[in-house]
């Protein structure tokens, strides 16, 4: 069967037609909130303004967002709600999904480097399609990885928060509702990992370079 991607837009990846005879997902994710993230630049004296990214694992460069939420203002402990974005509807093949990586989650501040003109990472966590399809909507909690100031080893990565999020497999209800939130956003079918762009997959708190390499090391499983 032959499906064509519809509207796909900035907040999904750029998909092309390809043949698939695969069980089509339709996963609404919930990105719920993050507590205890580190101050940015690890300025005690800033605080950040923390947006939640997410992207398929194994994909993540920055025209492979699927997902943005908007910034919450001034907190170590953001809460994201609809009208910050916490919604977002994944369709995704199920074969092409479960032969992934997962889903991955950044959290950034919102404001760019001086000097490499990227935001400050706050954290990074990985979650499996085991974990996407079967949490049944039960709120799930993650570790934020994030390296060590003025460390590139890769045992100088540690936990510096905590992410939030649900899972559940979307009911019409879930889709009616998603498209009367956000008529103009219906994310796209990803049929295939081919239609993605593989990068480089690297955490970064400046934006600048890291020696911890996910295609040595990736985020654990949790």
């Amino acid at each position: 069967m032959r499906t064509l991607i519809q509207e796909c837009n900035e907040n999904t990846i750029d998909c092309n037609m390809e043949e698939s005879d695969g069980t089509i997902l339709e996963i609404l994710v919930e990105i719920v909130s993050a507590m205890d993230l580190t101050p940015p630049y690890f300025d005690e004296k800033r605080t950040p303004d923390a947006y939640c990214v997410m992207k398929i694992a194994g994909f993540e460069a920055d025209d492979q967002v699927l997902h943005k939420t908007k910034p919450f203002r001034k907190s170590c402990d953001p809460i994201w709600t609809v009208k910050t974005g916490s919604l977002y509807l994944l369709r995704i093949e199920e074969q092409a999904f479960a032969a992934s990586d997962g889903l991955l989650f950044q959290v950034f501040h919102n404001e760019k480097h001086i000097l490499s003109n990227k935001p400050f990472c706050h954290g990074v966590t990985r979650v499996p399609y085991k974990k996407v399809t079967r949490s049944n909507g039960k709120r799930l909690e993650f570790p934020l990885l994030i390296k060590k100031q003025g460390n590139n080893s890769l045992s100088e990565i540690e936990q510096k928060g905590t992410l939030a999020l649900r899972f559940q497999h979307a009911t019409p209800e879930d889709k009616h509702f998603m498209n009367g939130i956000q008529p103009s956003s219906r994310p796209g079918l990803i049929q295939s990992m081919r239609s993605l762009s593989s990068s480089t997959r690297r955490i970064s708190n400046d934006g600048g370079p890291l020696d911890f390499n996910f295609q040595q090391e990736k985020p654990p499983l949790i």
